[in-house]
Parts: structure tokens; C-alpha cells; sequence
């Protein structure tokens, strides 16, 4: 979205953004997680547990919306080590509920990427957690025909 975007649809609701654009060769280390407000975006994980670990554990380096609740890391503590695939789930449902209703996200965007693959393609790393090779793939692939 763009910010003229983002911030039209903000006031809307009463809340007054704006928009300080900055360089994207400093952003990721002068201003996500450092200043008081920032616009990001995730990208996809494999696993409940690793959306939340790596995002809403109280702990967690990338808890960018600050979200630090001991009865949420107690759960998620309890779902990665529960067996029983309904108690599971049930857990992971009180946890998205939690951040839904509490967990202070504002998502302007969602990742459209696809991935693919194919025998003909060499040079591919796959990075977890990370579209496209973390990025790089036009760098490091090569179709061997």
C-alpha cells in the first residue's frame, strides 16, 4: 500500500500517520525494531510455532509490535511440545485469537510470491524461512539444459 494510501485509510479511523520515508539501505537497521513505529512485512512460515517464536514470543529478537504476554509464551512453550494433534490446535487457536485481538499488528501488505522448481535449474540455495533464495535467486541460479 502506498503511504499516501496507508495513511488516508489510517485517518479514517481517527489516527494521524505521518509518513517519513527512509533509506532503504539503512532501514532494517536505523529504524525496524528501533523506532517507536515502523511499517514491515512477514513472509510466510512453515509452522504455527515458528510464526510465533519468531514474531510474539516475548523474547523474540523480531517482536516488532512489542508484544510480551508470559500467559502467550507458557502456551507456546506447551503447543511445540504437545502430542495430542486436537489439544494442539486448540492451543495454537487461543494463541491466534490472542494475538488477533491483542497483538498490536498492523499489516499493510501480504508477500505474493510463488516458488518453483525444476531438474534443469542448478544453483539454487535454499535459505528458510525466505522467498527466492533470500532474494538472490537471479544471482545464483542457472537453467543446465
Amino acid at each position: 500500500m502506498p503511504p499516501c494510501c496507508f495513511r488516508e485509510s489510517a485517518s479514517k479511523a481517527g489516527i494521524q500517520i505521518e509518513v517519513q520515508r527512509e533509506p532503504e539501505d539503512g532501514y532494517w537497521t536505523n529504524v525496524w525494531n528501533v523506532q517507536p513505529f515502523c511499517a514491515s512485512y512477514w513472509g510466510g512460515r512453515p509452522t504455527q510455532d515458528s510464526r510465533y517464536s519468531t514474531s510474539y514470543l516475548s523474547t523474540a529478537e523480531w517482536n516488532d509490535t512489542r508484544f510480551k504476554r508470559d500467559d502467550f509464551d507458557k502456551l507456546l512453550l506447551q503447543a511445540r511440545s504437545e502430542l495430542d494433534e486436537t489439544k494442539r490446535k486448540d492451543l495454537y487457536r487461543t494463541m491466534a485469537l490472542t494475538v488477533r485481538d491483542e497483538g498490536g499488528l498492523i499489516l499493510p501488505v501480504f508477500n505474493d510470491y510463488v516458488n518453483a522448481a525444476s531438474t534443469s535449474l542448478k544453483g539454487f540455495v535454499h535459505d528458510i524461512g525466505n522467498d527466492l533464495s533470500n532474494g538472490y535467486v537471479a544471482n545464483r541460479v542457472w537453467f543446465d539444459n
